[in-house]
């Protein structure tokens, strides 16, 4: 039972996603769930983003102050 679970969860790629996210994990470690942007006045743009992946270990330490690209397609 746990390999069809597995086999489900391992199907979820970005190739058909309206976001794409990737990092230096690679494009399909996390997916885009969504995206909220924020302006203010004399302080920029921020963006928060939600993202989904089956693999719970993901050391998130790791992506702090690394770059990332969302593509909205």
């Amino acid at each position: 039972m746990l390999e069809h679970v597995s086999a489900l969860f391992g199907q979820h790629t970005q190739a058909n996603r309206l976001l794409r996210l990737t990092t230096p994990l690679g494009s399909d470690k996390l997916l885009a769930e969504c995206v909220r942007g924020e302006e203010t006045i004399s302080d920029g743009y921020t963006f928060t983003i939600s993202a989904l992946s089956h693999d719970a270990k993901i050391s998130l330490r790791s992506l702090l102050g690394q770059p990332a690209l969302l593509e909205l397609l």
